[in-house]
């Protein structure tokens, strides 16, 4: 479906709910209600295409600006969207990865291969007439992708593992818009062979096939997306000439998706009836989609007639190009009502919310080599003590403000990166100036002044009025304490020789309360403050005391680091900086704001 960047990303909403009710077998780590799924496989058109189509020959790219301007570092990665598609939001709720890539990417390594690859292809469809003048994959011809995949897959973890890989994964299935727009709406060929009843039997038939094909090479679980509102497409309104200031949908084309939906909905159980073991779910994309737009502000929408990118009327692939305008914010998140929105998001603390200022002052606390990142897109040593992302950057996403939160010493931020909120944490930092007397690491207290130096940029960029709204509405975390009791108190009793346990506490607590008061004073209004973290055994080295420059490119690491708890000696793995971000998002943050 190429049809510009506000539409790709709905299709979760019925996807996630599905996933989640039709399987109940669960991780330990999990709710019982999540699945555990080894992979994730996708089949199917540009809605689900993270960039096979950059290694093809065809028109059908999104491999240029503006495609990716709100992905991670702003690159057009061949997702026909502004950012991320539902197999990358679908992976990451799924704690799998981050991103899904692309089959066809050279290089792929073995964890990516083995967590679940995209082999669908924009442009594509059932019916192999819609691909054939844009060269592009049909979805019969994504089969044998799938088994060159299952070939490496052998290689790498042996025959019997990758059949269970296989039989574990959730695969996804989305395509049939393109047969429609371009086989009988816009071009009508089929229509010289059969009325809408036929040409939808004829792409159902071939659904079934392909799926049964799936089922033979091992695939048990898959979710089929049926159509979205067709006629809601601003390109099929654009095709119908509809008045710039009056668009409305096309109820006939509309209705033939709705037809077809009825079928797919009734088919899938038939199919999964005839294949033992086998469970097929149905997702509805057109009711969600119909909603969006007829209650967009509900879901944080303002346009719902016209694409982001130039006119909004027709452009798509390579009429989308960084020549074309596009509109000021394209909207790259949906937020339900109960989801406070916030305009921005501000750090302050320690490692566990450091997204790599350390990286820009002298210390040796610095966590900008390997592993470091090995989770994190692109495999990116960033400077956070982590995996991968930390909580800042998963409550960004999940709150819809940014996919990942910068440090504000990066040079050469951004106006939108600033207006969006930064983290100010100092990897090493506490409450307790003490704290980082020797490693030369900013104390919580000094944060303050990069704060104020943000506050005098947001003023430039915004105005004075407007900045002191965004720092008013911004969300702010603080997470700290840890260091001061670690090197203070525990490990090196310096503060022992001051006071005993309960007056260290309090201690610390006072200088909390002088410090949140400080940003009072600054504007802020909305805060989060976390508790003390406690550490047992990492994934790094021996996971006893490797940290910081112990945890380095020679040091081994564990297998899979979303087993363990924690990354290094100190610091909590991706995996549990995504839950801890899953609770801020669904029980703080909508019961306090």
């Amino acid at each position: 479906m190429e049809v510009g960047m506000e539409t790709t990303k709905v299709f979760f909403i019925a996807v996630v709910y599905i996933w989640v009710t039709m399987i109940n077998t669960c991780s330990p780590m999990m709710s019982t209600i999540m699945p555990k799924f080894r992979a994730i496989l996708i089949f199917g058109d540009s809605t689900v295409d993270t960039g096979n189509n950059n290694y093809i020959s065809t028109l059908f790219k999104a491999d240029k600006p503006p495609y990716g301007k709100n992905f991670l570092g702003h690159i057009p990665t061949g997702r026909f969207s502004d950012g991320k598609l539902v197999p990358d939001f679908v992976a990451s709720f799924l704690g799998l990865k981050e991103i899904v890539p692309p089959f066809l990417q050279p290089n792929l390594s073995e964890d990516e291969l083995c967590s679940g690859v995209s082999f669908a292809s924009a442009g594509s469809g059932y019916d192999e007439l819609t691909t054939a003048f844009s060269n592009v994959i049909p979805v019969s011809k994504q089969v044998h992708l799938f088994k060159s995949y299952i070939m490496k897959l052998k290689e790498i973890v042996g025959e019997e593992e990758a059949k269970n890989i296989i039989c574990e994964s959730l695969v996804i299935i989305s395509a049939g818009t393109n047969d429609f727009i371009f086989n009988f709406f816009d071009i009508p060929t089929r229509r010289l062979e059969f009325n809408i009843t036929g040409y939808q039997q004829l792409l159902l038939h071939k659904l079934e096939k392909f799926v049964k094909e799936l089922y033979d090479l091992g695939c048990r679980k898959i979710i089929v997306a049926g159509l979205p509102p067709i006629g809601c497409l601003p390109i099929q309104m654009s095709a119908k000439f509809e008045i710039l200031n009056d668009r409305k949908c096309l109820e006939d084309q509309n209705s033939d998706a709705q037809s077809y939906n009825k079928k797919l909905s009734k088919l899938l159980p038939q199919i999964q009836a005839m294949l033992p073991k086998s469970k097929i779910v149905y997702a509805d994309v057109y009711e969600p989609l119909v909603d969006m737009m007829n209650y967009p502000h509900g879901y944080g929408f303002a346009e719902t007639k016209l694409g982001c990118c130039g006119t909004g009327l027709l452009e798509a692939s390579f009429l989308c190009n960084p020549l074309t305008p596009i509109c000021k914010k394209p909207a790259d998140s949906m937020k339900s009502t109960k989801t406070p929105k916030f305009p921005a998001i501000l750090i302050f603390g320690d490692s566990t919310v450091d997204t790599g200022n350390n990286n820009y002052i002298r210390t040796l606390f610095k966590a900008d080599r390997s592993p470091y990142g090995q989770n994190f897109p692109g495999h990116e040593a960033t400077g956070r003590f982590s995996d991968g992302k930390l909580v800042p950057d998963f409550v960004a996403s999940f709150l819809g403000i940014k996919e990942v939160v910068p440090p504000f010493l990066k040079p050469n931020l951004s106006k939108d990166e600033l207006c969006t909120g930064v983290s100010f944490a100092s990897a090493g930092s506490g409450y307790d100036d003490l704290t980082t007397i020797l490693s030369n690491v900013i104390p919580v207290s000094k944060q303050v002044q990069l704060f104020k130096s943000y506050i005098w940029k947001l003023k430039e960029i915004v105005g004075e009025e407007e900045a002191k709204n965004i720092i008013n509405e911004a969300l702010v975390m603080i997470s700290a304490g840890t260091n001061d009791l670690i090197f203070n108190f525990f490990d090196l009793p310096i503060r022992r020789f001051e006071f005993n346990i309960t007056e260290y506490q309090h201690f610390l607590l006072q200088r909390l309360e002088n410090f949140v008061k400080e940003l009072y004073e600054l504007g802020c209004r909305k805060m989060i403050v976390a508790g003390f973290a406690e550490t047992k055994i990492g994934c790094c080295g021996t996971g006893l005391v490797e940290v910081s420059f112990l945890c380095n490119p020679l040091t081994p690491i564990c297998g899979n680091s979303s087993e363990f708890l924690f990354w290094d000696s100190v610091h909590p793995s991706q995996q549990v900086y995504r839950y801890l971000a899953k609770y801020i998002e669904k029980e703080v943050v909508p019961h306090n704001f």
